[in-house]
């Protein structure tokens, strides 16, 4: 028997309770969130996935394996099917196999790891029992679309003990290889039209899905060819590029005809972090011509003890001409030349002097400097 047939009769059990199901399993997630982190609440803004960091998996699938305590071999692929903007989630299927027999498919849950080991933790039912027993996959996508993680079969506080205190003994690394959406493949298992079933509809009530918006992430559909379908309302949504800070600064971003480049809320903040940070170590660079105020101030105490008892020689003289705070001039103790003190200091906060005619005359009468 095929096996998109196999996994469509796995399914019919749960058809009805999709939306029962992803409740449960975010909950499941912000179990796991608790006990790492230690909250009596694990936040919402804790647990989702901003649209950018979402928008790499959406219509991918992410093919895994991994060796069971047992010596079996388990070879799962995670389909990564649709944003939900209200629960900052991805929700798609889970289909397993093990030792190359089908074992079925079910709902899954991506959010964000809580440890910051990895990016991405998706849950899904390990089977249809009831039991509260789960398969956990933590992962990062890296550069080249590898796909390296850990797998953990059990409850939320197997999954947190496993990741918090790096228990060998119920966790398995996984690892494998993210195909983008539009990937081909010769996998005989695909998602049908009854697995989307299992997917509860977007809960965003039905708002427009306008450029721009963090809900609005595009994704194609692979039933059919040259269509789209947009997480929200299923409105269609314009040709989206969705920029990063590190395609900002590099300036990849240039929009091409038909498409329009647009940044998130988290991106633009933190765009705007990385600017600021680069104007704070190097004002010159973002137009500024100035230096951040020092507030060092000496031990003068310590310098009493480093010059105490030794004959230090007169090297020049400090005159206060005027009322105001820089009316001061230098004259070296050879009377040759000098200088005017000026306001500010230069990039490497020396004080700045401006020197006096060459041709004038300074004489030292008694304990005055006189100039002619």
């Amino acid at each position: 028997m095929r096996r998109s047939v196999i996994a469509a009769v796995a399914m019919v059990g749960v058809l009805a309770h999709a939306t029962p199901l992803k409740d449960q399993l975010q909950e499941a997630i912000g179990q796991v969130w608790e006990k790492i982190n230690g909250q009596g609440v694990a936040l919402r803004s804790d647990l989702g996935l901003s649209a950018t960091m979402a928008q790499r998996l959406l219509d991918g699938r992410a093919e895994v394996n991994f060796v069971l305590q047992d010596g079996s071999s388990r070879y799962d692929t995670l389909y990564f099917r649709r944003y939900d903007p209200q629960d900052h989630s991805i929700m798609g299927m889970r289909h397993a196999t093990i030792n190359g027999d089908d074992v079925g498919n079910n709902m899954m849950v991506c959010e964000k790891e809580p440890t910051g080991r990895y990016t991405y933790l998706c849950v899904s039912p390990l089977d249809f029992s009831g039991a509260e027993i789960y398969d956990w996959y933590s992962f990062d996508i890296l550069q080249d679309n590898s796909v390296l993680g850990v797998y953990v079969a059990g409850t939320p506080e197997d999954m947190a003990n496993a990741m918090s205190q790096e228990a060998t003994d119920v966790q398995y690394p996984l690892s494998g290889t993210f195909y983008p959406r539009g990937s081909s493949t010769s996998a005989e298992y695909s998602t049908s039209s009854d697995s989307e079933n299992l997917l509860p509809p977007p809960s965003d009530g039905g708002a427009d899905c306008l450029p721009g918006d963090a809900e609005c992430v595009p994704f194609t559909d692979g039933g059919s060819q040259g269509s789209s379908s947009t997480i929200g309302s299923g409105s269609e949504c314009e040709d989206i590029i969705y920029g990063t800070a590190q395609s900002y600064e590099t300036g990849e971003d240039l929009p091409l005809p038909g498409r329009q480049v647009v940044y998130t809320k988290e991106v633009v903040d933190q765009i705007i972090e990385d600017k600021l940070r680069q104007c704070r170590q190097d004002p010159r660079s973002c137009g500024i011509d100035a230096l951040p105020i020092l507030h060092t101030v000496s031990d003068t105490r310590q310098i009493y003890n480093q010059i105490k008892n030794t004959p230090l020689p007169i090297s020049g003289y400090y005159l206060h001409y005027g009322s105001g705070t820089f009316d001061w001039a230098y004259v070296p103790f050879s009377l040759s030349s000098a200088y005017k003190l000026e306001k500010g200091v230069d990039e490497h906060y020396r004080l700045r002097w401006t020197p006096f005619p060459r041709n004038i005359l300074i004489q030292k009468v008694g304990d005055k400097i006189i100039f002619k």
